[in-house]
Formats: structure tokens, sequence, C-alpha cells
């Protein structure tokens, strides 16, 4: 019997070997391996929601200075700032077209790491690319740590069912299943913490990246719904000299009287009761007469269908200045626990609040002291910059800075015994004229112009001046401020910035903008001097059948080669350019010396040269229409690119019937 009973509880040995053994194998392996790839997928969701969501506000900058973007490194490095995920901050770089760096975080984020990349773009072309990386080494580590944990734990299960008898199996099944459900509580506890201190402090991020007050309370309501459940959130603020509430702002359901704007007495509010308590309060009312009477202000709400009610003080300096209130239809929803972290985020929108109405009042005081400062306002402010005190009447120099002299090439004394005209480009000297009459018949406070100036050495710079008077009202004018900085810089790389904004980058042609640019200045100078133009617009055939069969590179070289056609076929001074895509239009200066019949001839010519002389798997064919603007019936330059284009059309049409 004792034979039977070895032999019958063998197989069992070993089956509960087998059992331990995969059950270790799957604490071991899978529990890191679900952590790691759950916590890197949020990561990385989180990190392209947040790069797409600045790279927004950099095509925003783009789009309002698309030829400057890339200069306006404090707004970039503001965005940049803004960069975090849970709470820690991103590397970020921002890269032009070209690739080159325009500006990037003075950081970089600790190895390994994932990133998001997103691509910038300015009227459908793309300008650059917003690149974020966020460091994965937290989350290895604690994959580290969570897989020696798992591994013991699996160890210590192998060891219970190797050595365990069968019949204390339910006893130690028993008390994994417990151990597994204290450890699932304290995994979820962990990150429910994890998940409101990160809000938390995303919320303290957004607050601190903007004094936009309604863009803080949209973007915390966002963000504050992740941890709390709500269908309607509201922002009331006290104003104490009127005691009376005003709504600032409401997400969700609608309840009448309880509109953004609207206003309401203090007196017997919750508004009231948490500015004396300082505390926020939970509310579960059942029906309509438990609202009567101290919360008869509730009572609109209830009819909406809001059943749960919480309520947390926004304080300041010890101050009650509003309430943060959450509803939601479902009733007793809100516990203790909700109204804690409820206080939390009340906490930073309070900071927020005031801080707004802190710059508002700074704001305020800003304008009124702009109208009463003059001189020392320009003093304190640009010290850095060229300063000058003039004597209205005569132009003369009264006092100047260091900076001025420097950039003018002058020593203080020469400068003194010259007039701001003798340094001025004759060219600009009318500039002053309008404003300084507005500013005499006191319409204005002040103007700003760009102008040149000539240095002692003869170079000539560029300069923004801004200018105010040096009086009181009701004074007699007699001297003016000006405030100078030197531009030179700027207007050079303005220029090369819009000669290549105006050329196509494959061809080198001008591009439609810059095409569009130059042929209306023609059409004005052709107005007056009463001379004709000739359009001509040249389609790239088939095209698209080579791009589709022999490739886009072949494509492109069918674009160069009419480009590089044209160019022997016009003259210089006629501007041609690729206007997109397969259409090319060239605007002839004088259309007077030249038969349609004869260029038609010369332009075929060099088409049918290069098929002879370079050896493709296509031939280049060009169709073309030349359309001939008179001054004495104008027309618009749409209309006449629209007539030469038909023209084209009815070319290319005769060659198709050719073929066919």
């Amino acid at each position: 019997m004792g034979s039977r009973h070895q032999q019958s509880k063998a197989p069992a040995t070993r089956i509960m070997k087998l059992l331990g053994a995969l059950a270790a194998s799957i604490f071991t392996v899978a529990i890191p391996a679900w952590y790691y790839m759950l916590s890197v997928s949020q990561i990385r969701d989180s990190l392209m929601m947040e790069t797409r969501f600045h790279a927004k506000s950099v095509e925003k900058i783009i789009q309002d200075r698309p030829d400057m973007w890339e200069f306006e490194s404090v707004r970039l490095q503001e965005i940049l700032s803004q960069t975090a995920i849970r709470g820690i901050p991103c590397e970020t770089v921002i890269r032009n077209a070209a690739g080159t760096v325009v500006t990037k975080t003075d950081f970089a984020v600790r190895r390994p790491a994932i990133s998001a990349s997103v691509v910038l773009f300015d009227s459908g072309q793309p300008v650059g690319s917003f690149e974020t990386r966020h460091s994965i080494r937290t989350v290895i580590v604690f994959t580290a740590l969570l897989g020696i944990f798992s591994s013991l734990l699996g160890f210590l299960i192998y060891y219970l069912f190797r050595t365990y008898p069968i019949k204390k199996l339910d006893s130690t099944l028993a008390d994994l299943k417990r151990a597994e459900e204290e450890q699932r509580l304290s995994r979820e506890t962990a990150e429910r913490l994890a998940e409101e201190t990160a809000v938390i402090a995303e919320i303290g991020r957004l607050i601190g990246s903007t004094l936009d007050i309604d863009e803080v309370y949209e973007r915390v309501a966002a963000e504050a719904r992740k941890l709390i459940p709500f269908d309607r959130l509201t922002v009331n603020l006290n104003n104490r000299y009127r005691n009376t509430i005003t709504v600032a702002y409401v997400f969700g359901s609608n309840v009448p009287g309880r509109r953004p704007g609207e206003s309401f007495p203090l007196q017997g509010s919750v508004n009231e009761t948490l500015a004396r308590t300082k505390t926020g309060m939970l509310f579960h009312p059942m029906n309509v007469d438990e609202l009567r009477g101290q919360y008869s202000h509730l009572i609109s709400t209830f009819q909406e269908g809001l059943r749960s009610f919480m309520s947390v003080p926004l304080i300041s300096r010890d101050e009650v200045i509003g309430v943060l209130h959450f509803r939601l239809k479902k009733p007793d929803a809100y516990t203790e626990k909700d109204l804690r972290l409820a206080e939390r985020i009340g906490t930073q929108i309070a900071g927020a609040i005031a801080n707004a109405q802190l710059f508002t009042e700074l704001k305020r005081t800003e304008n009124s002291l702009r109208e009463s400062e003059g001189r020392f306002r320009a003093l304190v402010e640009q010290a850095a910059v060229g300063v000058a005190e003039i004597e209205m009447s005569t132009g003369r120099f009264v006092t100047v800075n260091r900076r001025l002299c420097e950039m003018i090439g002058r020593t203080e004394e020469e400068l003194l015994n010259t007039t701001f005209q003798a340094i001025t480009h004759p060219e600009d000297l009318h500039l002053h004229e309008d404003k300084t009459a507005l500013l005499l018949a006191g319409k204005i406070g002040h103007y700003s112009l760009e102008k040149r100036y000539h240095r002692k050495d003869g170079e000539i710079i560029w300069v923004n001046i801004t200018t105010s008077p040096l009086w009181k009202p009701g004074e007699k004018p007699g001297r003016n401020m000006i405030v100078v900085e030197e531009i030179t810089e700027r207007k050079r790389m303005e220029e090369e910035m819009r000669e290549m904004s105006l050329r196509d980058l494959l061809t080198e042609l001008y591009n439609r903008r810059g095409f569009i640019t130059l042929a209306e200045q023609q059409l004005k100078a052709a107005n007056r001097a009463q001379r004709p133009l000739k359009l001509t617009f040249i389609d790239c055939d088939d095209l698209k059948w080579i791009n589709d069969t022999l490739g886009h590179e072949e494509g492109d070289k069918a674009l160069i080669d009419t480009a590089h056609i044209l160019r022997q076929s016009f003259r210089e001074s006629d501007i041609v350019a690729r206007l997109g895509g397969d259409e090319f239009a060239v605007l002839s200066i004088d259309a007077a010396d030249m038969s349609h019949e004869d260029f038609s001839q010369r332009l075929q010519q060099r088409i049918d040269e290069l098929n002879a002389k370079e050896s493709r798997r296509f031939k280049l064919s060009l169709s073309w229409g030349t359309a001939v603007y008179h001054p004495e019936s104008p027309m618009s330059l749409d209309r006449l690119i629209s007539a030469a284009d038909e023209l084209m059309y009815v070319q290319k049409k005769d060659k198709s019937n050719q073929r066919g």
C-alpha cells in the first residue's frame, strides 16, 4: 500500500513542479515585459500629443512671420520650455527645412530615450521639424526592479509548488492570490498617485506658461477631467466690494442664469460659506426640498439633472477670491478623496487667477504711466540702444549717449555740433514730415520709423528710431527724445530671405509668388510707358507619365531641362518662372521685336537639340501659348495668364490629334 501511495504521489509531484515552473516563468518574464511595454507606450503617446500640440504653436509663429520665424528665439524657447511629460522636461529641437537647428533646449535627456518628430508646414509646404526626446531610463529602472521582485516571487511560487504537500495547495494558492491582489492594489494605488502627480504637475506647468486666464481655464478643465469626473465645471469669482459673484468660466452642462459673465448675489451662496470656512464641501441632495433655504440658488442646477456637488475655495494671500465647482449627474459620486484632490487643483488655479489679476493691474498701470513718462521711460528702457535729445526747431543734437556715437562713428562732440538732417540719407529726410506734424498737433504720442544714416566713414546703416516729445500737455513743444536701434543686419537678412522666398528650389527660376510680384510691377510700368508685354504659358508634356513610369527623379530632370531651354530662348531681362508642377510662364518685357512664329521655331529648335544630344528614356516635349498685353486695353495678370493658358491647350490638343 505504501508503494502505491508513493507511485500516486510521484506524478502529482511532477505536475506540481511543472505548474510551479510555469507560474515562476510568468511572474519572472511576463509581468516586467507587460509593465515596460505599457509604460513606454503611454510615454510615446503622450510625447507625440505634446509634440503635435507645441508644433502647432510654432506653425502659428511661422504663419505670422514666415520670413523671420527662425529669429523668434524668445518665443521659440518659451515653447520649448513647455514640453514635459509627467512633469519631466523633454529635450526638444526645432530645425528648418535644410535640417539646420534653429533652437533647442539647453539640456539633453538621459539615454536611453524615445523620440517624436512633427514636420512644420507653411501654406502646405514643409519648412522645418519639431523633434522631442524623453528619457525612459526611469521606466527601465522600474522594470528591472519589478523583474527582480517578480523573479523572487516566481522562485517562491516554484518553491511552494515543489515542497508543500498537495493537501496544502489550496491554502498556498489562496495566499498567493491574496498576495497578488495586494500587489495589484498597491500597483494601482501607485499608478493612480503617479497619474495624479503628473496631472497636478501638468496643471502647474500650464499655469506657468501663460497669463491668458481663459486659456488656463480651458486646459486645466481638460487635465482635471482625467482625475475627477464631472458634467459641469465652473469658476465663480467673488467681488467683495460689490458683494456679488461673477461666473468666470463654465465647462459642460448649461444652467440658466449661470452663464459666463453673469452675476448674482454673494449672500446665501456656496461661495459665501466657503469664504467663511475656507474649506471644501461635498453635497449630494436627493430632492429639491434639501436645497430650499440656505442653498436655494442651486435649485436651477439640480433641475438640470445634476446630483453630486463638490466645491473648493480658491485662496490667494489668505483670501477666498472665488470657488471651483464640480457637478455630476450621478448621485453620491464624490468622496473625501475627490475633495482633497480638487483642493490641490483649486490651489493652483487660485495662483493663476491672482497672477492674471496682477498682470491686468500692471498693464493698466503701465498704460497710465506711458501717457506721462516720455524722456525718462526711453532712457531707462532703451539704455542699450542709441538715445538722443533733439531740438525740434533746428534738428540739433542736445544730448547723445555712447551707443549712438558708436553707431554713427562720431564722437560726442562731433554729434553735438551737427543735426539729425546732416546724418540722414537724403532720400529719407521726408519720412519725418507727416508724423512730426501729427506729433506737434497732439494727435499721436510718439512714432517709429526705419531710415538710413550716414556714418563718418561713408558707410550707410539702417536704423529704427522711436521719437517721443519732451513736453507736458499745455507747454510749448521744444525737444524730442529719440531712441535709435541699428537694424542693418536685419535688413540684409530680410532682403536675402525675400529673394529666397521668390525662387523655385528645383529649377532656380522664380516661383509663382516671385513671378506674380515682378509681373505686377511690369504691368504698371507698361501702362506708364504705353508699351506692350508678351506672356508665354508653357506646359511640360507627359510629366505625369514620366513620374509614374520612370520615376520622379526623371521627372525632375525634365523640369530642369525645361528651365534650361527657357533660359536659352528668352532674354535675361525677361521674367522666367515655374508656376508649379509642370507649368511655366515667361513675361517678355519687349513684345514688339519678335513674331510668334519666329519665337516658336526657336523654342522648338532648342527642344530638338536637347533631345538629340541627351540619351534618355523620354523625349522632352513642351506645349505653349502666348498672349499679348496692350496698355490701351488693359487686363489683370490672372486674365492674361488664362488667355495664354487657353492658347497652350489648343497646341496641346493639336499634338494629341496628330498622335491619334
